[in-house]
């Protein structure tokens, strides 16, 4: 990855953010950090508000701290992911220190929790609401052969399109369901 394309993800993220109004409470910046392998590269980093507490007295105190994200800014790094790892967080990250310490003590985690809604829901007022089953089928009974009938026709089809433009379609087609049988007979315990 280029510097510029480095440069252009961590735009991205930033865009993001942005877009779900989390640009003043996330802090984004790039920093050169030894990776797994003792290398120093660049990488992305997000400090994220958050809960932890610590013990007073015997009394549980709850503070504000940070916590840190970094991935590094490699071949593998997309600013849409990494955004994401943020973005479900939003209700939380913009909810207050008492709802974040009450989320804390329940074992809420910041991605799960939703921000109450002044929408209705519209399931309230219906008493019975009518339980749908599904009818379970067997798929090993409705083709009882496997893909055998597939592998058949596609190479029928390319026996009579020998010499077309087709005939390639049809190949790559016989070559798919021929291994897609393969598959099905070991899954039967076939040889």
């Amino acid at each position: 990855m280029t510097n510029s394309q480095k440069m252009q993800q961590v735009s991205e993220v930033h865009s993001l953010l942005t877009k779900a109004g989390l640009e003043d409470i996330v802090d984004i910046k790039v920093e050169v950090m030894e990776d797994q392998y003792g290398k120093k590269i660049p990488h992305i980093v997000a400090n994220i508000p958050n809960i932890s507490y610590k013990r007073v007295n015997d009394e549980v105190v709850y503070i504000d701290s940070n916590f840190m994200k970094a991935e590094p800014l490699n071949k593998y790094f997309s600013g849409e992911i990494f955004a994401m790892g943020i973005t479900q967080r939003k209700d939380y990250l913009l909810a207050s220190f008492d709802v974040k310490v009450e989320c804390f003590k329940q074992s809420i985690h910041p991605a799960h929790y939703k921000a109450p809604t002044d929408e209705v829901d519209v399931m309230q007022d219906v008493p019975n609401p009518i339980e749908v089953t599904r009818k379970e089928r067997n798929k090993t009974h409705k083709y009882p052969n496997g893909y055998q009938g597939k592998v058949d026709f596609y190479l029928d089809m390319a026996a009579k399109a020998m010499g077309t433009e087709k005939y390639t379609y049809y190949d790559r087609k016989v070559k798919y369901f021929l291994g897609r049988q393969e598959e099905w007979l070991l899954t039967q315990k076939c040889s």
